[in-house]
Formats: structure tokens, C-alpha cells, sequence
């Protein structure tokens, strides 16, 4: 081989042109790596957390209402000009204790490997409807005897 310094200008051209498709090339792949990893990292986040965030959204959103609505079954009580209001409380509670169940469900599945977690979840919040309705049913009696 000769010295780059006495090639010819062709030469030196077509030197530098393999060289820059040698880059481009090696590029091309970097790229097509990284390209491949964030499609899966995108597939992980669509397929697998997003679903996951919504369940968690969902049971959240149920839990705070069952607490608004035993919030309004405290305040109502039994008195009798809230009747309705207290049967729509009621039935609004029945029907998120039933989404919590539903949600839960739904979480234990999708991590079965914490099934610990979610079954001191559930307790808790059987415990938490089950001291809300014998609150509720506690001070309606007391009103009865006010």
C-alpha cells in the first residue's frame, strides 16, 4: 500500500466515501438497537403498566367514594326528610363495594406475585365497609332514641 499522502485525489475519494459508509453503516445499527429497546419499553408501558394504572385509578376512585358516601350517610342519618338521599347513599356505597371487589380482582391478577399485599387490601377494606355501615347503623339508632 502506499502512503495516504501520495495517493491520487480519485483515490483518496473513494477512500474517504468507504469510510463514511462504514460510519453510516455502524450508525444505522446503534440506531436499530436503541430504536428495538424503546419499542419495547413502549410495548412494556402499553401493555403491561398502563392497564395496571388504570385498574389503580379505577379502585381509587371507588374508595373515595364509598367514603363520600358513607360520609353522607353519617350526616343524614335517619332522619326522615333525607330518605332518598340516604337510599341513593346506600345503593351508590353497594354498588363501589362492589367495583373494590371487582378492581381488586382484577389487580391480584395482573401481580399474582403479591398476592400478600392484596390480600391484606382486601381485608382492610371489608374491614372499613364493615365499620362504616355499623357507624351508620349506630347513629341512626341513636337518633331514634334522641
Amino acid at each position: 500500500m502506499r502512503n495516504p499522502r501520495t495517493w491520487s485525489t480519485p483515490r483518496l475519494v473513494r477512500a474517504l466515501t468507504g469510510g463514511c459508509l462504514a460510519a453510516l453503516a455502524l450508525v444505522g445499527v446503534v440506531t436499530a438497537t436503541v430504536l428495538g429497546g424503546a419499542r419495547d419499553g413502549t410495548d412494556v408501558i402499553g401493555h403491561q403498566a398502563a392497564p395496571q394504572v388504570v385498574r389503580s385509578a379505577d379502585l381509587y376512585f371507588a374508595l373515595n367514594d364509598m367514603d363520600a358516601q358513607a360520609a353522607n350517610l353519617l350526616l343524614f342519618g335517619a332522619d326522615p326528610d333525607f330518605a332518598t338521599v340516604r337510599r341513593q347513599s346506600l345503593d351508590t356505597y353497594d354498588q363501589r363495594r362492589a367495583q373494590v371487589a371487582t378492581d381488586l380482582q382484577r389487580v391480584a391478577e395482573a401481580t399474582a406475585d403479591d398476592l400478600d399485599t392484596i390480600t391484606a387490601t382486601m381485608g382492610a377494606v371489608l374491614l372499613a365497609a364493615a365499620l362504616a355501615l355499623t357507624a351508620v347503623g349506630m347513629r341512626s339508632r341513636l337518633r331514634e332514641y334522641a
